[in-house]
């Protein structure tokens, strides 16, 4: 507790010009890497030194913020593959196989939740290997079979398989790329 005779002694307080000059000064010796005051900026440089440092900041930010964004908006489970400039590599990252052939891509999107149950987008791609063009492309939605009583899901996984299966196989036989054997091949490779 303070008793009414106690005095205090506050130090001097600059003016606003005064406070405002200073502030200048220490702002343009930043700029040209000087000294003003207590302020030295000598052993640091201008700031026009320091451009390359604070470019390569702000770069990796833009980037960061870029990854989240694309994260918030697709989802963590993309299966989508991203070149370092940030633009989606469609089908496959490799270089077009010269020799020939063609590639299947799943490009299913999963189950979601509507109103009156569960659904599942499917989606099949086929890519030709030595051009790099997608020469058959479908994608679809079906129902799924609520699954067994006393399941860990709500969904039937295995009936929703059967059906992913079912409908890629047809969607692969529409075009003349595959023989019998081979789509059964590709089935029976996982």
């Amino acid at each position: 507790m303070c008793s009414s005779d106690t005095s205090i002694n506050y130090p001097a307080q600059p003016s606003y010009g005064e406070g405002m000059r200073e502030a200048l000064e220490a702002q343009v010796a930043l700029l040209t890497g000087g000294k003003v005051g207590e302020a030295d900026f000598r052993g640091v440089g201008s700031l026009e030194d320091l451009l390359p440092l604070e470019q390569s900041i702000r770069e990796k930010t833009a980037q960061a913020d870029t990854d989240i964004l694309r994260q918030t908006l697709l989802g963590g489970g993309s299966k989508e593959t991203y070149a370092p400039d940030g633009k989606v590599i469609v089908g496959y990252e490799d270089a077009p196989d010269e020799s020939g052939g063609y590639k299947i891509v799943d490009t299913s999107t999963g189950t979601r939740q509507r109103p009156d149950g569960y659904s599942y987008d499917w989606g099949i791609r086929v890519i030709d290997t030595k051009t790099g063009n997608v020469v058959h492309e479908e994608n679809g939605e079906f129902d799924h079979a609520p699954a067994p009583y006393g399941s860990a899901t709500p969904i039937d996984e295995a009936h929703m398989e059967r059906i992913k299966k079912d409908v890629t196989q047809k969607s692969l036989e529409k075009k003349d790329l595959f023989s019998p054997e081979q789509i059964s091949t590709y089935f029976n490779a996982d």
